[in-house]
C-alpha cells in the first residue's frame, strides 16, 4: 500500500509528475486526498538499500536392515541473513507532510533447522490384508536476532552526508530484538490396513 504501485492507483490523475519549477507535483492544495505521489517515491527511494542472502537444504539417508522395514533419516537448514538502510526524506509536496530526514539501518539473521526420523514396516498377508506401520520423531529449532540503530534531522537531504554520526543528535536511537529461541519436538505414528483393496482402515 505504500509502494508506487499503491499510490499510483490512489494519486489524483490530474496532478503532474512535476509542477512547472520542475519540482514534484502534489496534492498540498486543494481536496485531492492525501496519496504520495508515485514518482517522487520512486526518486526518493533510490538510495535505500538491501542485501539479503539465504542458504537452504535438505538431506536425507535412508536404509533396509531387512525386508519390508525401512529407517529413514533427513535433515535441513534454512538460514537467512538480511541488510538494509533506509532513507526518509522530507517532502513539501504533500497535504501530509515529512518535516525531517530519517535515516535507519538494521541486520537480520536467522537460523531454522530440522530433524526427522521414521521408521516404516509394510506387509501382506495372502491375498486380502495388507499392513502398513510407521513411527517417527521430528525436532525443530529456530532461533534468531537482529539489532536497528536509527536517527534523524540531518543538515542535507544528501545521502553521501547522512549517516549515524551525521545527525543533530548525540546518540542515535538504538532498538534490537530480543533473541528469539523455539523449539518443538513431536513423536507420530500411522497404522494402515487395507481389506480387500476395498476397505481402507488407519
Amino acid at each position: 500500500e505504500g509502494g508506487p504501485w499503491g499510490w499510483a492507483y490512489r494519486f489524483v490523475p490530474y496532478i503532474p509528475a512535476y509542477d512547472i519549477m520542475g519540482g514534484f507535483g502534489g496534492n498540498s492544495v486543494g481536496e485531492s486526498g492525501n496519496a504520495s505521489n508515485p514518482v517522487a517515491v520512486l526518486n526518493r527511494d533510490a538510495d535505500d538499500f538491501n542485501d539479503n542472502w539465504r542458504i537452504f537444504g535438505n538431506t536425507f539417508a535412508e536404509i533396509q536392515p531387512i525386508r519390508n522395514l525401512v529407517f529413514r533419516s533427513s535433515f535441513g537448514i534454512d538460514f537467512f541473513n538480511g541488510l538494509n538502510e533506509d532513507y526518509a526524506y522530507r517532502t513539501y509536496e504533500n497535504s501530509e507532510n515529512r518535516s525531517i530526514t530519517a535515516f535507519g539501518t538494521n541486520n537480520n539473521s536467522n537460523l531454522t533447522w530440522t530433524w526427522t526420523n521414521t521408521a516404516s514396516w509394510q506387509t501382506t498377508f495372502g491375498d486380502m490384508h495388507d499392513f502398513k506401520v510407521l513411527a517417527g520423531t521430528e525436532a525443530i529449532s529456530f532461533s534468531g536476532r537482529g539489532l536497528g540503530v536509527a536517527t534523524n534531522t540531518f543538515d542535507f537531504d544528501d545521502p553521501q552526508f547522512i549517516n549515524l554520526n551525521t545527525d543533530q543528535f548525540a546518540t542515535p536511537n538504538a532498538y534490537s530484538n530480543i533473541p528469539i529461541q523455539e523449539r518443538l519436538f513431536s513423536l507420530f505414528g500411522r497404522v494402515d490396513y487395507i481389506f480387500n483393496n476395498k476397505y481402507i482402515f488407519n
